[in-house]
């Protein structure tokens, strides 16, 4: 029937029998509750970032933290005021691309290692 208006389905991409629970995008969605969370495998990939930042400030290029925010940011919809966490981290990441003149690949110049230190 779909064939018919023009949509193509792609069959393993796709959820054809309704659900009230289903993971989408590192998302488990619950019609039931209400609610959004991360998958196991999102919260473990965030956990091994941040436990590689908190371990290596001192040597971090601009580059991982613009990385381990991108991981933050995407976690956003099933984080509770998510945006409060990550604000100084973006706020340094700044500062350090200002002062290596917009290289992410530079030094983060004690940026991160004084964020670390903070948190």
């Amino acid at each position: 029937m779909l064939d018919k208006i023009g949509l193509v389905l792609h069959p393993e991409k796709s959820v054809l029998i309704p659900q009230q629970k289903m993971i989408f995008l590192g998302f488990v969605i619950d019609s039931v509750k209400m609610i959004v969370t991360l998958t196991k495998d999102k919260i473990h990939k965030i956990k091994e970032l941040l436990t590689f930042t908190l371990h290596n400030a001192s040597s971090l290029r601009i580059r991982e933290i613009a990385r381990l925010i991108g991981y933050l940011v995407s976690s956003l919809p099933a984080v509770k005021c998510g945006e409060l966490y990550y604000r100084y981290l973006e706020m340094d990441k700044i500062n350090a691309l200002k002062y290596s003149k917009g290289n992410f690949f530079g030094s983060q110049y004690g940026y991160f290692r004084e964020w670390s230190l903070r948190n």
